[in-house]
């Protein structure tokens, strides 16, 4: 801290030093929130808003629409956003819920209370390589501990279903791809099928890397200094700035008839800036076009800026001879996951030191690392794993397309189960197979009105869940069970050892 005041005064003049620490300051105090204070303080600050929040609903029982204006500009005071009917299709009521209930208020208060004092903390010069690569190490304390508590409470919750089975969630986590080693054996799998089929079809691989605009990092590569064009742009509005790009290239593919198909890796920079990795195949015959089109929205901001052609986007066709395409990413997933196979990173971290601060900085900024981009849905994919242990569903006619799919599925086939599905440029609505989803809203046939059953703690309309698959001429049904969560331990000997969900 002392350094960056140092820094700032140096290079403009005390004064500017002091307000930048005031600006910090509001950061952390806005009115009688203090984002910094203790478990305890902040709980009890969310159950006084849930409160006042109630009281203004008992006073305007007849006027919602004025209950929910009233709450709402009560939590933009605190710069929390309220619930949006609009934009997420919620009740009115259900609106109102939220900003009564303590636990929507603590929520609310956690995500604001770790962005804003991780944001401080690169604002300060905590996180570089010098000091703390990708997060803060206060940031990464408090997410061990984090997850310390998830897994305390996985082995101390049991789940049972209607037919008495009951088994520990620890251990239903160490099999689905929750776990890291999973998660990263099927991404891995997926990557090679895409590889595989675009090898069979003749089409070529790109591996791309977009960076964001020089005055979104917070500090200089070499040395770790502070940087000077910085604009004050935090990791999850750099994310944003990425996605809007990604769908504006994605808008312009569409436009010109190009369909590709791979994954995209996001990962930090060593001060926690956001860039992505991209691997994508294509037909041989657009490779040159892709580039264009990738280039020109790459450099659409800021473009002209010194070094920005050369850093901002960076294309790197697939040699066969030096490796084979998934050879390019595996060690971004592996990085971006658990930092197994790999004994140091660029800064000369450890794999997996590197891997737990980078996974604190996905967590804290909310980034999604991973996302396939074409290709059939992996839902239906692991459905399919889940139908062929079905003794109740199996289909033992090779000819049947589901017995087919759930072969290739079993077998980790990503590249035959991707042909069967149609091959990789097919709209997933037009997909043989898709999931089926069942509605869990129930309305009474004489009044119309939704049912208690149907509805969310809030009061909104529930999301319809996944039941099964379905294809042009059948549907199947791949969970039937019921389940209930218990916190006390069953009374059997043990909790019962569920089957492996992913298997290579």
């Amino acid at each position: 801290m002392a350094s960056n005041y140092l820094h700032i005064s140096n290079q403009k003049s005390y004064v500017d030093a002091n307000l930048n620490l005031l600006r910090m300051n509001d950061r952390l105090q806005i009115r009688d929130l203090n984002l910094s204070a203790s478990i305890d303080e902040l709980k009890t600050f969310a159950s006084d808003k849930a409160d006042q929040c109630n009281r203004v609903a008992l006073q305007n029982e007849e006027s919602k629409e004025e209950t929910f204006r009233i709450c709402s500009r009560l939590a933009n005071q605190y710069g929390i956003t309220p619930p949006d009917p609009k934009r997420h299709s919620y009740l009115i009521s259900a609106c109102i819920n939220r900003l009564c209930c303590k636990k929507w208020w603590k929520r609310c208060i956690d995500v604001k209370r770790r962005q804003a004092i991780e944001s401080v903390a690169r604002d300060l010069g905590l996180v570089h390589k010098h000091k703390s690569a990708y997060s803060s190490q206060h940031s990464q304390h408090d997410r061990a501990a984090q997850r310390a508590n998830n897994i305390a409470y996985l082995e101390n919750t049991y789940i049972t279903n209607d037919q008495s089975e009951t088994f520990c969630l620890k251990d239903l986590y160490d099999r689905s791809v929750s776990n890291p080693l999973i998660r990263r054996a099927e991404l891995m799998t997926r990557i090679k099928g895409f590889e595989l089929m675009a090898d069979e079809l003749g089409d070529v691989g790109e591996f791309y890397t977009i960076t964001t605009p020089s005055r979104m990092h917070a500090r200089l590569n070499k040395k770790g200094l502070a940087n000077p064009k910085y604009d004050g742009t935090n990791p999850y509005d750099g994310q944003q700035y990425l996605q809007t790009t990604w769908t504006r290239i994605r808008a312009k593919l569409h436009r010109e008839g190009i369909y590709v198909y791979g994954f995209r890796v996001a990962e930090p920079n060593h001060d926690g800036t956001p860039h992505w990795h991209l691997l994508l195949f294509m037909e041989k015959s657009v490779r040159q076009k892709v580039r264009r089109i990738f280039q020109k929205y790459a450099l659409a901001v800021d473009g002209d800026e010194k070094g920005a052609k050369q850093h901002r986007f960076k294309a790197v066709a697939i040699d066969k001879k030096k490796g084979s395409a998934a050879g390019y990413i595996a060690k971004y997933v592996v990085k971006n996951i658990d930092g197994q196979h790999i004994d140091e990173d660029l800064y000369g971290n450890d794999g997996k030191s590197a891997a737990s601060a980078i996974d604190t900085w996905a967590s804290r900024w909310r980034i999604r690392q991973f996302q396939q981009i074409g290709g059939p849905s992996v839902t239906v994919w692991r459905e399919l794993r889940r139908l062929a242990t079905d003794k109740a569903n199996v289909v033992h006619s090779e000819k049947n397309l589901l017995s087919k799919a759930a072969h290739h599925a079993t077998s980790a086939d990503w590249a035959a189960f991707c042909m069967i599905m149609g091959g990789p440029r097919v709209r997933r609505a037009d997909h043989p197979i898709r999931p089926l989803y069942e509605e869990p809203v129930s309305v009474d046939k004489e009044t119309g009105e939704l049912l208690e059953e149907g509805l969310t703690p809030y009061g909104d309309p529930a999301k319809s869940r996944l039941k099964g698959l379905i294809t042009h001429t059948r549907s199947v049904i791949t969970r039937r069970k019921k389940w209930t969560l218990t916190q006390a331990p069953p009374p059997t000997e043990e909790c019962m050892l569920a089957q492996p969900s992913y298997v290579l």
